[in-house]
């Protein structure tokens, strides 16, 4: 290889190299040791409730031994625990969210951009609607294709009969019929 071939090569490597990827760009600042500051927050915030209800006077010695030894094995759990690679308290708030929203999510676009949520109906059973139906016969079909196909060139367009109805409320079609 020549210095010339070199030189190119590492001119190209050098170019293709001038910006470094930043690398764990997804993980958390650590505060103190490996905590987080949520993790050291529910850590504090926690101790300090476990050791008000351990040393509380007003509660009998074993049962406040008892609440503050469990609530401080929970804060523990909470703060340090993982679960499908994720901290236990943000998948308990996960959870949380997804007991207390809705669970179906219709999109119904209104002049101010507001969305609106509407629960299924539970009977199953469809409103009635009211449907437009509209009469064409072949012979203006034929001259509509005509029509499309010359680029409008040909005569007026047929004329359309139109006639509203109200069309009874039908079972759902996953809903077995009584």
């Amino acid at each position: 290889m020549s210095r010339s071939d070199v030189l190119l090569a590492q001119m190209s490597y050098n170019i293709a190299m001038q910006f470094q990827v930043p690398q764990n760009i997804t993980m958390e600042d650590r505060i103190v040791g490996s905590l987080t500051p949520i993790q050291f927050t529910i850590l504090v915030l926690g101790g300090m409730a476990s050791f008000l209800i351990f040393t509380s006077e007003g509660i009998p010695q074993p049962v406040n031994q008892i609440l503050g030894g469990s609530l401080g094995l929970f804060t523990v759990v909470m703060a340090l625990g993982k679960f499908n690679d994720q901290p236990l308290y943000r998948f308990l708030k996960y959870i949380v969210g997804y007991i207390f929203t809705p669970k179906v999510r219709l999109w119904h676009k209104k002049g101010g951009g507001e969305v609106r949520l509407v629960k299924p109906n539970p009977s199953g059973m469809r409103q009635q609607s009211v449907h437009t139906v509209k009469k064409v016969s072949h012979q203006d079909i034929a001259r509509l294709a005509t029509i499309l196909d010359s680029r409008g060139s040909v005569g007026a367009p047929p004329k359309v009969e139109v006639s509203t109805e109200v069309m009874p409320a039908t079972p759902a079609q996953n809903q077995p019929e009584p």
